[in-house]
């Protein structure tokens, strides 16, 4: 159902997995890990990837990147 997604919706989580992300520098957070390793290393390049990307802020985004 991500398609049918409102963009304000889309947006409002990426805003909340990008503050966990980001506030993880070292990858000491297992919830930080998990969101990079179990959700964004999956989707890199899929279609659910490709509907979140234009949302993903930068260090969700630089993470992301690296699997396309």
């Amino acid at each position: 159902n991500y398609a049918n997604f409102d963009p304000n919706l889309l947006e409002k989580f990426c805003c909340a997995i990008e503050e966990v992300v980001a506030s993880d520098p070292n990858d000491k957070s297992e919830v930080a890990n998990a969101i990079c390793t179990s959700f964004l290393e999956l989707i890199a390049g899929d279609v659910e990837g490709k509907r979140l990307e234009p949302y993903l802020g930068k260090a969700c985004k630089e993470f992301y990147s690296h699997w396309l």
